[in-house]
């Protein structure tokens, strides 16, 4: 039988094996569909956004100076921020990002 996209041999078809198998292997797969999903970090959000921001700022081609300002403030950030869920982000957080960019600036 197929389950979640993979074949799966149960054993002889109708035996107590197979129904025993089969129920364990559907309950496994259950629970996981259930299971709810780890909120991602700060960390884990800044590259897929920054890849995104490479392929969306661009100019005959290339990458606008943009996605080098984009980076630059993500990296501040991670480094204040990167364990952070991204549902815990705050304001006070943000304005601790703000006020790391005032000081190098």
């Amino acid at each position: 039988m197929e389950l979640n996209g993979k074949c799966h041999y149960w054993g002889v078809y109708g035996s107590a094996e197979s129904h025993r198998k089969s129920t364990r292997l559907i309950a496994e797969w259950q629970s996981v569909l259930k299971a709810p999903a780890s909120e991602p970090s700060i960390g884990q959000l800044t590259l897929p956004y920054l890849y995104h921001c490479g392929q969306h700022y661009r100019k005959k081609g290339e990458p606008t100076s943009k996605v080098q300002t984009i980076r630059d403030a993500l990296a501040k950030l991670k480094r204040l921020h990167r364990a952070a869920k991204a549902g815990e982000f705050s304001p006070r957080m943000l304005n601790s990002t703000f006020a790391l960019f005032r000081a190098v600036y």
